[in-house]
């Protein structure tokens, strides 16, 4: 549990920097300093794939402790260790459960906003955050992009 936990503290802190990255490509194209645009698009683009890279990791982390528990993946979720896994780490998912809720929402949005700005502005950017940005498929801990989605291998 407490290689997860640190998997889901990593991955957390990609997905902060991540809305980071997308608001301070929104202050750009809000001033219009087009001049950085293209340095901004692929500080996002690098953002986003150390957090693929560690959704991977989370992704195996989970599969190893299912496979230890005698569970499938699929049924790993963090909503569940939030209420079944032994304290502290009934404590330390159920956080990490809320915060992804929140991050999820949030970046999602500041993509949404940073894309129609883009849009309105006549740059391409918005068709370049659209492929750096590939939210990772719900999985069963950790990864919860998608909070309406029940069932992630954890956010």
């Amino acid at each position: 549990m407490r290689e997860l936990a640190a998997v889901l503290g990593r991955e957390r802190v990609q997905l902060e920097f991540l809305l980071f990255k997308v608001l301070a490509l929104q202050n750009l194209l809000r001033s219009g300093e087009t001049r950085f645009l293209r340095w901004s698009v692929e500080e996002i683009s690098r953002a986003s794939e150390r957090l693929r890279e560690t959704e991977c990791a989370r992704v195996q982390r989970v599969r190893e402790m299912a496979l230890a528990a005698g569970v499938p993946a699929s049924e790993m979720s963090l909503g569940n260790l939030a209420t079944t896994a032994p304290e502290p780490w009934r404590t330390i998912f159920a956080d990490h459960d809320a915060g992804f809720r929140r991050l999820s929402v949030e970046v999602d949005r500041a993509f949404e906003t940073t894309g129609a700005l883009a849009d309105a502005s006549g740059h391409v950017v918005g068709s370049l955050l659209k492929q750096a940005y590939r939210p990772a498929a719900p999985v069963a801990i950790g990864g919860a992009r998608r909070p309406q989605q029940q069932t992630m291998i954890l956010p």
